[in-house]
């Protein structure tokens, strides 16, 4: 009798590894250009990983665009959506996103809203010192929601808050990065910034149930 094998990973997970690894050994190269290594200010090792998680989950379009309903850009309104949801995990979600959302564009693709027409009227056009103090205050209180999460949370509030306070650093090792690890030296629009997020399958899809750039 033959034995039959069931295949567990059909490649996607082992693609997924490959990916982590590049994403974690390049933001690791990145922080020693910077001269931020990791420790250098505070015990930082879960920072690395959840960086290049979040990194590998844009190139795998797993991370919602700026359409996403979780992402708002006015924090008036944020702050609405915020009383409105009935969980604490939730609210927690809500300011973390948009919180990577801030650290993402401004570190990687270099704040591109700032660069659009001047007569447009893009949500996201703040500046970058905006950018920043919004994306700083939107860490610090998901860590004050992920502390009220369950057990199985543990550390995610303390991973929040060295978001919060180390923003500035994360932000200069994300714009290293990008340069020397993405080769990112084009300088995006609104415009070409939409095209390149659709290619990486970041953006929404115009039609139900269409292939992801790139899929088969």
């Amino acid at each position: 009798m033959d034995t039959v094998y069931l295949q567990i990973d059909g490649g996607q997970a082992q693609r997924r590894r490959q990916r982590f690894g590049f994403m974690i050994e390049a933001l690791l190269r990145s922080r020693l250009s910077a001269g931020l290594e990791t420790g250098c200010h505070r015990p930082d090792e879960d920072v690395n990983m959840y960086l290049a998680d979040l990194l590998c989950r844009y190139a795998e379009g797993d991370e919602p665009s700026w359409q996403d309903p979780q992402l708002v850009p006015y924090a008036g309104e944020l702050a609405e959506r915020v009383r409105d949801a009935a969980e604490c995990r939730t609210k927690y979600l809500i300011y973390r996103k948009n919180a990577d959302h801030l650290l993402v564009s401004l570190g990687i693709f270099g704040n591109p809203w700032l660069r659009g027409p001047a007569s447009g009227s893009c949500p996201w056009r703040t500046s970058r010192d905006e950018s920043i103090g919004r994306g700083k205050s939107y860490y610090s209180r998901a860590a004050a929601y992920a502390s009220r999460l369950g057990e199985g949370r543990r550390g995610l509030d303390a991973l929040m808050a060295k978001l919060d306070i180390g923003f500035e650093e994360y932000l200069r090792i994300l714009e290293t990065l990008r340069s020397e690890a993405f080769n990112l030296r084009q300088i995006f629009t609104v415009g070409e910034w939409y095209h390149f997020c659709r290619e990486l399958g970041l953006s929404p899809r115009t039609q139900p149930g269409d292939p992801a750039p790139g899929g088969a």
